[in-house]
């Protein structure tokens, strides 16, 4: 008898999926990531009964799948950035074709990412090259966009950080470390300027209070103007373009 094992294949119906043995599973359990279906099995699960599960779940597992994050013609309206996903016979197959515009006047960066006419927008691959396009260019604007705006933040609630940075991480919008150097993560390119200053006056809180104390909440919420609970649940609540 053959047993499953840990790794990725490609399923006629689900496309990519990821099975991973867990040494303390005692049932298989599935969820959509990143648009592969990861299913975690106990081990010692039999080849043959993880493949006629699978074509049992099939219509509760299709109905769990999320809707494609990117699509063509699809406009993301940022703060200072604006995002265009379009197809074209003109871009060769399996390529993307990145461009970006800068307005000096409006101050306004627009970015057009281009694929095939025939992408498959269903494809985790093709929603990968998307995201990976618009992280890029996330990436390549933030030292001029994101550094500027706290420092005009840092100014106005008289606070002086050591030092700023970029970082590239996905879940941590902020940090601050105990020589007063604050990093941002990219991240904020993506979220309306409310919230954006928000994170920001959140890791400046931390140049005096280090923790998540009473004291930490109390000036948080006296530096973003008594709004600190209704500009973290709406950070909570933000869905971000990117994954």
């Amino acid at each position: 008898m053959k047993y499953i094992s840990s790794g990725r294949f490609n399923h006629p119906t689900f496309g990519v999926v990821k099975v991973t043995v867990r040494e303390n599973a005692v049932q298989c359990t599935s969820r959509w990531s990143k648009g592969e279906l990861c299913v975690s099995v106990p081990p010692g699960t039999p080849t043959e009964y993880f493949a006629k599960m699978l074509v049992d779940l099939e219509p509760r597992l299709l109905a769990m799948r999320p809707p494609e994050r990117f699509h063509a013609g699809q406009v993301i309206e940022c703060h200072g950035v604006t995002f265009r996903i379009v197809t074209s016979r003109l871009c060769p197959p399996g390529k993307s074709i990145g461009k970006a515009e800068y307005d000096s006047e409006k101050k306004h960066l627009s970015v057009t990412i281009t694929l095939p006419e025939n992408a498959d927008f269903s494809s985790p691959q093709v929603q990968k090259v998307i995201n990976h396009n618009l992280m890029h260019y996330a990436e390549a604007m933030a030292l001029d966009f994101l550094i500027p705006f706290a420092r005009k933040v840092a100014k106005r609630v008289g606070c002086n950080p050591a030092g700023w940075s970029i970082g590239k991480g996905m879940k941590r919008l902020g940090s601050c470390n105990s020589r007063g150097e604050i990093r941002l993560s990219v991240k904020l390119v993506f979220l309306p300027p409310e919230l954006r200053e928000f994170v920001i006056i959140h890791e400046l809180a931390h140049l005096t209070e280090m923790n998540h104390s009473a004291r930490f909440h109390a000036l948080c919420d006296k530096m973003c103007g008594g709004r600190e609970r209704e500009l973290s649940a709406k950070l909570k609540s933000f869905r971000f373009p990117v994954f």
